[in-house]
């Protein structure tokens, strides 16, 4: 597949630990991997398919295993690594048995979703007698048992009763991407991950619970309905290596009609569908500015090239490997009740693309009680000095550097029915703004209020403003990273309209406005010690320079 990446980025980790001797792989006997126990801090809910925690799970990962208490969590300080990726299996009766894998971070959080045994929309249960041929058959995927095909676990031939099990996790599962076999879609191809259109995993059992398999040297025919459109005349067939943890190419699947078939020698998950090369995206979700733990972000894209859904860690980062394709792609990010979301394309993503959410709900976003500002506006290129106190109550504007008919105070404190600010619900402040020149002798027709905006004889060039703070989604994005001005963090926005407007905002004080590139307002000295005495004409501003 051609991609618009220059670079592609693959983040890897570090192996430390001890190997233990080599471990069987069912998947392959002559190929027994070595399981490395390395230091991972391993966290997570087991849910069902409802999204309940599901307890009573057995929970293991290399030496290690732990049983889920009713909350669904599990806890490990280590885990079972194959080849820098950590291996864990998830195992409960009356359930379709799990592997999840990924590649080994130093913490890890997961969320798998283990599907109960039985008859439903995706899943098939059904018993049969071994001698006899049967064809299983679940929302369009096939599996055309000979009659005769079965063997014990020491490769004996088996006649007796069969006991079926399947599951069929076809493209247009909305939970696919929590129980389907590993969860980053990674093979045994370097630098590649699978996209498949059809996903299976079937258990055969005898009486007695112990598990069947297929005889030696039989095939079995499978099939997958094709995906709409479909034009390969042939996809490879993969089947999933529970000790490795990744997918590998096993086979062939050939159009026919409207399903891709071939043949498969054992069951341990199967799927069918190409393999492309990814890049690698990051999400990073902070709430108040500071990482958000356990974040749910998940993707949307219009053509079916993936799953995306993950969780973030305790550095408020998911990682995920994608196959882009020339479409728009929509992230999500949920955290604490809070919901936000974005739209990017892949012909603006190079390498490591970065996607960040900040989620500022309950924040402190009151600027401060006092404060003195040395700033040039529109209004006053050539400068002024701005100092209040009561969140803008009582304001004094020094439009040149002495002179008491070069000072005005405006004193609404002293004003008996508007001696206090109003706070919205969403922490703005909204504050009283006189129509005339009278100050506390005004009219109260005169009075009216100006939503947010800290109106002083310069101007609004001190803003809380609603098109950042109301509608932030619509009118503006936030630049990452912040940026400091004279020892300020500052969150930076820029207008959706091209970025003709820009903000640097210090707890909802602008300290830089541009517009079209020039700059309109800028702080260039600031304070919160302000003394009472500043709000008497006769004293200068010492205390901002």
């Amino acid at each position: 597949m051609k991609t618009k990446l220059s670079i592609i980025l693959l983040l890897a980790a570090i192996l430390a630990g001890c190997a233990k001797d080599p471990v069987d792989n069912p998947d392959n006997p002559d190929n027994p991997v070595n399981v490395v126990m390395q230091d991972v801090a391993l966290t997570g809910i087991v849910k069902d398919a409802n999204g309940n925690p599901l307890g009573g799970v057995n929970v293991t990962t290399g030496t290690l295993n732990a049983t889920t208490g009713s909350d669904g969590t599990f806890i490990f300080t280590q885990a079972g690594t194959v080849d820098s990726r950590a291996i864990i299996k998830f195992e409960k009766s009356g359930y379709f048995t799990l592997t999840r894998s990924g590649d080994k971070e130093d913490e890890m959080y997961m969320e798998p979703m283990m599907y109960r045994k039985g008859n439903d929309s995706i899943t098939l249960q059904t018993t049969f007698d071994a001698s006899s041929a049967k064809t299983l058959t679940i929302g369009g995927m096939k599996i055309n048992l000979p009659a005769s095909c079965f063997a014990k676990a020491d490769g004996s031939a088996y006649s007796g009763t069969v006991h079926a099990d399947v599951l069929n996790l076809g493209s247009g599962n909305a939970n696919r991407a929590l129980m389907m076999p590993g969860g980053d879609l990674a093979c045994d191809k370097s630098g590649e991950i699978v996209m498949p259109f059809g996903m299976m995993d079937a258990i055969f059992t005898d009486n007695a619970g112990n598990l069947l398999k297929i005889k030696d040297k039989m095939n079995i025919p499978i099939s997958f309905p094709a995906p709409p459109g479909a034009t390969d005349a042939s996809v490879p067939l993969w089947t999933f290596d529970e000790a490795r943890g990744v997918w590998t190419e096993e086979g062939s699947a050939t159009l026919q009609g409207n399903g891709y078939t071939g043949t498969v020698s054992h069951f341990t998950g199967h799927s069918a569908g190409n393999s492309y090369n990814f890049s690698t995206i990051r999400i990073h979700v902070t709430e108040c500015d500071k990482p958000a733990a356990g974040a749910k972000v998940s993707m949307d894209a219009i053509k079916y090239k993936g799953f995306y859904f993950g969780i973030t860690d305790g550095n408020g980062d998911f990682l995920w490997k994608l196959v882009f394709t020339d479409e728009s792609y929509v992230v999500h990010a949920n955290f604490n009740g809070q919901y936000q979301s974005t739209t990017f394309t892949a012909d603006s993503i190079y390498g490591l693309q970065v996607i960040y959410f900040n989620f500022d709900d309950g924040c402190n976003s009151e600027y401060p009680e006092k404060l003195a500002v040395r700033v040039t506006s529109n209004d006053h290129p050539g400068g002024a000095f701005v100092t209040y106190d009561n969140f803008g109550l009582r304001v004094r504007t020094d439009t040149e550097t002495g002179g008491e008919d070069n000072i005005e105070i405006d004193d609404y404190m002293n004003c008996h029915f508007y001696g206090y600010p109003l706070h919205t619900v969403d922490g703005r402040i909204i504050w009283m703004d006189y129509g005339d020149t009278d100050g506390c002798n005004a009219d109260e027709n005169d009075l009216r209020k100006n939503g947010g905006h800290l109106q002083t004889p310069l101007g609004e060039f001190l803003v809380v403003t609603d098109e950042l703070t109301g509608d932030l989604s619509r009118n503006y994005t936030r630049q990452q990273p912040d940026e400091q001005l004279l020892g300020k963090t500052c969150k930076v926005y820029f207008s959706n309209d091209g970025g003709h407007t820009k903000y640097y905002i210090w707890n909802n004080i602008i300290m830089l406005r541009i517009l079209g590139g020039t700059i309109a307002d800028k702080v260039y000295a600031i304070t919160e010690n302000v003394p009472e005495a500043a709000f008497s004409k006769t004293l200068p501003h010492p205390w901002i320079q």
